[in-house]
């Protein structure tokens, strides 16, 4: 058998250099400050193709954590990546994680990013259509009689060049699906994962099929 060894205690108490220790191990408080600077260290691990982006930065919580991807994504920061859940358990999906220029530019000038995007994020809003014709109506904030079929596929269009090659091939067929009228239940299903991965691409499709409908 080995020695045997006994600690005698007289009052312990941990030391300054200690605490500090024990403070670094906890979470980041995530306030203002500290989620830009993990936003910056999520794209540094995105930029750097890290394999392992379901598991957190270093020191923050996984619900801060996947709070900071579904920012990037709205923010579309990132492209090639979205969050599912399963039992209330986010799970990053990401073949082909990759920056978008945005996010490129906001690892350069975060500052400036940040503040272009509270200038361009528009409210959120719910629209119900009970019948009538609608062509030519005002909705949301402005209520411009501009948001009509066709704008709406000129938008959507315009925010498709913008994608990558092969996500344009896959982003087309929607929008040729909505021109042609081939509009029925499920018949966004199997681009569920890139129109998540996609926010923006969402809203403009949205907004395109309701101007379809009102033309049915």
């Amino acid at each position: 058998m080995g020695p045997s060894y006994a600690v005698f205690m007289n009052s312990p108490y941990v030391t300054e250099k200690g605490l500090r220790f024990i403070d670094s191990m906890k979470p980041l408080r995530m306030n203002k400050k500290n989620q830009m600077e993990q936003k910056r260290v999520f794209l540094e691990r995105v930029e750097n193709k890290d394999e392992d982006l379901n598991i957190s930065n270093y020191r923050v919580d996984s619900d801060d954590y996947l709070e900071i991807v579904k920012l990037a994504i709205e923010e579309e920061l990132v492209l090639g990546i979205c969050i599912k859940y399963a039992s209330n358990k986010g799970i990053v999906i990401h073949s082909n994680a990759h920056l978008s220029s945005k996010g490129i530019e906001y690892l350069d000038n975060p500052d400036l990013v940040e503040t272009e995007s509270k200038v361009n994020v528009a409210p959120s809003q719910v629209i119900n259509i009970y019948g009538g014709d609608q062509r030519g109506a005002g909705f949301g904030m402005n209520a411009t009689i501009n948001n009509n079929f066709d704008n709406s596929l000129e938008e959507l269009g315009a925010f498709i060049s913008r994608l990558s090659e092969n996500e344009q091939k896959e982003a087309n067929e929607i929008l040729d699906a909505i021109k042609n009228g081939d509009i029925k239940p499920g018949m966004l299903s199997r681009f569920s994962t890139f129109l998540e991965s996609h926010p923006n691409l969402g809203a403009y499709t949205g907004k395109a099929i309701v101007w379809a409908l009102t033309k049915l």
